[in-house]
């Protein structure tokens, strides 16, 4: 009897075998991990900052269209349908951020105005503004008529503003009191640091997190102490505070490029950033992340075009990741 065959059928199958489980093992993206959802949204360009309205319902985001550019969008989680609030032919635009009333959007246009999407093309007219617009119409509601960098404070009365000035020299960060009108200094960051950094972020408990030149700073809102920092010996991406202000989620890039891989992990952080968790790599380029509005979940866009992230933290690697950091670093609910 020849055994030739039957020898040759099972060499075949061992190596189909071995071919599967190698595919299996170099598969990239968040398929391997069955409790992080994808949404399709109707545009045809990534997003660079996102921000999860307070009532769950809505994304907000800038982007670059093809065209050129940047665009302020408000994404219904429903529908993936996506509406301009802002646009701009030049430059970027930065934010946007939610009002606690999820009324309203705060960003940095580099203009003097917004202009309406069937208005034609935006002026630009230096200096660059802090702008507030109604987050349904996009109509205008305030120009600030200065700054860089913006985000609310839990008081919808009071937003925080990084000043402008020239790269590197010190760049005032203040509260501004819509109400009064008035400014008022709490620290400073080496100027252009902020720009595009999605790293600008005021807690519930008055604490904000903000870029400096080799660390995050936590500072005291009220009275401009650093209360702590976060460093990372790889760089640091995008950070948001928990709702409850006792995290913080950001990202690390890990990337190799010469090596082919292109990787930002997600970790999370102590109030005080002095601990922090081990790092999830979902194999994914992380533009910007952010919590929904009970801290169950995080949102995260990366460079695919059209798509955005949604990680549970109650099951799968989310869990996994919060269980993790809870037991290291001792914090709980």
């Amino acid at each position: 009897m020849n055994d030739k065959p039957l020898h040759l059928s099972l060499l075949v199958y061992l190596w189909l075998v071995v071919l599967v489980l190698l595919l299996a093992g170099c598969h990239s993206g968040p398929d391997r991990f069955d409790t992080i959802r994808r949404m399709n949204y109707r545009l045809d360009y990534n997003l660079h900052e996102i921000a999860w309205s307070p009532d769950g319902r809505n994304l907000a985001a800038t982007g670059s269209p093809r065209r050129g550019g940047s665009q302020v969008v408000v994404i219904d989680l429903e529908t993936g349908q996506a509406h301009p609030v802002s646009e701009v032919v030049h430059d970027s635009s930065h934010g946007p951020e939610w009002s606690p009333d999820g009324q309203s959007l705060i960003f940095f246009v580099p203009s003097d105005k917004v202009v309406p999407l069937d208005g034609g093309p935006a002026e630009m007219i230096p200096p660059y503004n802090i702008v507030i617009v109604d987050a349904a119409s996009g109509e205008m509601i305030r120009n600030l008529g200065f700054g860089s960098y913006a985000t609310w404070t839990a008081d919808p009365n009071r937003v925080i503003i990084v000043g402008e000035g020239k790269c590197l020299e010190p760049v005032q960060v203040m509260e501004y009191d819509l109400n009064r009108n008035a400014t008022r200094v709490i620290g400073s960051v080496p100027g252009c640091i902020t720009e595009g950094a999605d790293v600008l972020d005021a807690s519930n408990k008055g604490v904000l997190l903000i870029p400096g030149e080799e660390e995050l700073q936590l500072l005291d809102i009220a009275t401009g102490n650093k209360v702590g920092s976060l460093a990372s010996p790889f760089g640091l991406g995008s950070s948001v505070w928990s709702p409850t202000g006792d995290m913080i989620a950001f990202t690390v890039n890990r990337s190799r490029p010469l090596e082919g891989y292109l990787s930002d992990h997600i970790m999370l952080a102590s109030a005080d950033g002095s601990c922090v968790s081990n790092p999830l790599d979902l194999e994914l380029q992380i533009s910007s992340i952010d919590w929904n509005q009970d801290g169950t979940e995080l949102v995260f866009a990366t460079r695919e075009a059209g798509r955005i992230y949604f990680m549970s933290l109650t099951s799968g690697v989310g869990k996994e990741l919060l269980d993790g950091f809870r037991q290291k670093c001792n914090v709980y609910d």
